[in-house]
Parts: structure tokens; sequence; C-alpha cells
């Protein structure tokens, strides 16, 4: 497979190039994230500063001799590929995965170089697993508020105080009073039209029994306004199970969405910090110098709108203390 065979097939979406033989092409510069190499023969390719975020070349995959200067593996995984004699000068490995049958050229420590080894990474991740399922039976056998006095009690002492006048039939709360988000109706049934000589005390009764029923039933809407009304929006990325390999917004598929603007979702860096992010949310999440205020930052994930940014920075907040969006990077093609 040629340069331009293999890039058109990305371009278009094709993400597998597994067991593919691209020994000895030239692919330097190219983006090629998460893209499929298992067991493909990659000996001596040139990857000179490709991205490679989040590629697969497991399972045996031949990168002996292979150029990757400069190219970016952040997130990679390179559980039993063979590296002997690749050049990995400036290349970024933060993130890699490797296990016990990588084979690393002479004097590369991928420790060093912040790869993470797929036993302590699975380690990690039934850790956090365990941990998450302490939390949630915890929570479970949290005892539940108390029930608030049904409506329907306050209402009851409304014939009391009326005395020997009988309200509307329709002032219990299942037939008369109604809680939508924005009214109160009041439908009652109609009276009986009194005698003469008690006409004037059982409108005046009536009256009276009516506003108190208006009255009770305001005040029980303010009462359970709290309960119907309020209506808590939800973070999308509350209901993403993690760890995820990565977890921004991909490339889109379709050469029409180009150019695309990705925004970088940075949190605060420290050893601990980057640690329990690679292994809690986003498995490729990297430290970096950021160009604007040359400073480095671990950056998580990079999204397609600004505002799935926003949210995953406050997401990140609530769970590491801290979480900013950065400045856009513009992706042509």
């Amino acid at each position: 497979m040629q340069r331009n065979t293999l890039q058109e097939r990305y371009e278009q979406g094709d993400r597998n190039f597994q067991k593919a033989d691209l020994s000895g092409v030239d692919l330097s510069g190219l983006d090629l994230r998460e893209a499929d190499f298992r067991g493909a023969d990659l000996y001596g390719t040139q990857f000179m500063d490709s991205l490679l975020c989040r590629a697969n070349f497991s399972e045996g995959t031949n990168l002996g001799y292979a150029k990757l200067n400069g190219a970016d593996l952040s997130g990679a995984n390179l559980s039993g590929a063979n590296l002997e004699g690749a050049s990995l000068e400036r290349a970024i490995a933060q993130g890699a995965i490797y296990d016990q049958k990588t084979v690393f050229p002479v004097g590369f420590d991928i420790e060093a170089a912040g790869g993470i080894a797929a036993q302590e990474l699975e380690r990690q991740s039934r850790i956090a697993s365990v941990t998450q399922l302490k939390a949630q039976a915890a929570q479970s056998t949290a005892s539940a508020p108390e029930p608030i006095t049904e409506p329907s009690q306050i209402f009851s002492t409304v014939q009391t105080t009326i005395g020997n006048t009988t309200p509307p039939a329709a002032a219990s709360l299942d037939d008369s009073v109604l809680f939508p988000a924005t009214s109160v109706t009041v439908a009652p049934t109609p009276v009986a039209a009194p005698t003469t000589k008690n006409a004037n005390s059982s409108c005046l009764g009536v009256s009276f029994g009516i506003f108190l029923v208006l009255g009770l039933g305001f005040a029980a809407i303010n009462l359970f306004k709290p309960s119907i009304l309020i209506q808590t929006q939800t973070n999308p990325f509350e209901a993403i199970q993690y760890p995820q390999n990565s977890c921004g917004d991909p490339l889109p598929t379709n050469t029409n969405d180009f150019p695309v603007d990705f925004y970088p979702v940075f949190v605060s860096n420290s050893p601990n910090t980057l640690t329990t992010v690679n292994t809690n949310f986003c498995r490729d999440a990297l430290v970096i110098t950021r160009k604007d205020i040359e400073i480095q930052s671990i950056q998580v994930a990079s999204f397609t709108t600004q505002q799935r940014a926003a949210q995953f920075a406050q997401f990140m907040t609530q769970k590491v203390g801290s979480g900013e969006v950065g400045n856009p990077t513009r992706i042509l093609k």
C-alpha cells in the first residue's frame, strides 16, 4: 500500500489497516489518530512528526527500524509490538500502553516517557471499579427523606373553619386543585341555590370557603414547588462509563466538514492528577506545554464545539479540582 492510498482511505473514514504491508513507506506528517495497524508490517516505515494518538499497534505489529522521530504516540497501544531499532527521538509516548512482549529499542525508557504497563492499567481499573461499587453501595443505603404531609390534610381543616357551611364539593385536591408548572385551576361543582332566608349567609359562607380553598391551594403550591418544578440539568459526561481510551471528539469522516476547530480541555499539571485522569477517566491524557501561556498543563480531551468542551471542563473540575477550555486549533483537512 502506498502513502496516497492510505491517506485517501483514512480521509474517507477508514481506520482499519490491519495486516497491511506498509514497510518502508513514507507516512511522515500524516494525521493517523486511532488508526488500527494490528499485525501490520511497518518495518522501516517513516512516521516522522505524524499524529498517531490512540493508534493500535498491538498483536505483533512490526515497527522494526521505523522512523518515529517527533511522532505523537500518546495513548497508542504498543502491546506486543516490535520496535527493535526504531528511532524515537522527540517522540511523545505519554499514556502509551505496553506489556511484557513489547520490544523497545536499546536505551529507550518507556516508563520515563510516560508509558503505562497494561498490567498496571488493568490493576488500576479494577481498583477504580471496586471504589465505584463501594460508593454506589453506600449511596443506596442512605436513609430516604421523611414523607411530606399530604396536601389533603391541609384542606381537611376548611370545613372546621367554616362551621356549618359546606364548601363546594370540588374542594378535594384530586378533583379541583391541580399543580401544573404555571397555573392553578379550581373547578368547583355547582352548589344548589339556598333558601331565601339563609341566602346571604350561605353566599357569604360559600365565598369564604372558596377564598380559604384558593388561599390554601396557593400555599400548597408554594410548599411543594421545589419538588415539582425544579429540574436539575445534568452534565452529559456524567452518564459515560469511564475510563475511556479517548474522551474527546473524533475527526469528522466527511471531508466537507473541514476545516474544523478543536477546543482543548486542560487540567492543572501534577503527577498525581495525571495518574488519576489516566486511570479513571481519559487514558490518552498527556502533559503538554501550552503555546498561549507557555506553561505545562494536562490536556485531557479536545471537542469540536466550545459548549461540549465547557461541559467537560466543568466535569473535570468536579472530579479532579480543575478544568479549563483552551484556544481552539483549526484542522484544515
